[in-house]
């Protein structure tokens, strides 16, 4: 697995943001660009990596190994993606709206590759067809719904 880099594509005040509301009032419109651009870069070369190794047949699959690494995977650009749009709607200036514009089409691509990947389709019927599927939490169990 490739290991992530998150923290150099995000926007100044971004930090060690880890959960909770993000810190609105750090940030610069002009960040937005970059630092999508860098986590969409970043998300392909994990899915390739991911899908990589979800096409060898010897590779165990487990919550850890499969669903974990969807979230790893998805969050960095999720959450960029969604400030933008949140911003877009309260503060609206133009270089957000153009920022918004010119990515969206990348934004929804990669995100589509992730959410119609064949190799992560196959995992996750694995992973429902396994043992452990019992032992699996409602909350764990919705996610394949």
């Amino acid at each position: 697995m490739v290991e992530s880099s998150s923290d150099r594509y995000l926007p100044t005040g971004f930090g060690a943001w880890d959960c909770g509301l993000p810190p609105y009032q750090s940030f610069r419109a002009e960040d937005f660009g970059p630092a999508i651009r860098a986590a969409i870069d970043d998300m392909v070369l994990e899915l390739n990596s991911m899908e990589d190794d979800l096409a060898n047949p010897d590779m165990d699959l487990t919550w850890s190994n499969v669903m974990d690494r969807i979230e790893f995977i998805d969050d960095p650009l999720g959450r960029l993606w969604n400030v933008l749009f949140f911003l877009c709607g309260v503060v609206d200036t133009p270089i957000l709206r153009t920022t918004m514009a010119d990515l969206q089409a990348e934004v929804l691509t990669v995100q589509s590759r992730r959410n119609q990947s064949a190799e992560i389709c196959r995992a996750m019927e694995a992973l429902r067809a396994s043992a452990e599927w019992p032992h699996y939490s409602v909350e764990q169990q919705v996610l394949f719904l």
